[in-house]
């Protein structure tokens, strides 16, 4: 009876990624913005960008406040922390610079995720009965 309630519980497990969208626990993105202003816009506050200008200088920083005309900007500069406010028009390009988990990390991570899982799953069996004759 434990076998059956297992192997239910683990097709159950391995069938959810199947019936999950279906629940609508994969929500369709929204369009991305049209505009450079309603892009910037729709980055929090603190975020860390990469902006390209007109000029064709790079900056990296922290976005700040957001006005009508431009967006404060903060980075380093010869070891010294600067905020500078720049406008829309000389602007090109801003970019959220992703700060996630490398991918060795993602890696061993999942790795040890599905040790566990495996590691508990067999616990359970072999407390319920089925690994003391094998």
């Amino acid at each position: 009876m434990v076998r059956t309630h297992l192997a239910l519980l683990c097709a159950a497990l391995l069938l959810w990624p199947c019936v999950a969208p279906a629940y609508g626990a994969c929500q369709v993105a929204a369009l991305p913005p049209q505009g450079l202003k309603e892009q910037i816009t729709q980055i929090p506050a603190g975020s860390v960008v990469e902006v390209r200008l007109t000029t064709r200088q790079k900056y990296r920083g922290r976005l700040g406040a957001i006005t009508d005309s431009g967006f404060d900007l903060q980075f380093t500069k010869a070891g010294q922390i600067v905020t500078e406010t720049l406008t829309f028009d000389s602007v090109r390009s801003v970019k959220v610079v992703a700060q996630g988990w490398s991918l060795p990390k993602k890696i061993i991570v999942g790795t040890l995720i599905g040790a566990g899982v495996i590691l508990v799953i067999g616990l359970i069996a072999c407390a319920a009965g089925g690994c003391y004759g094998y």
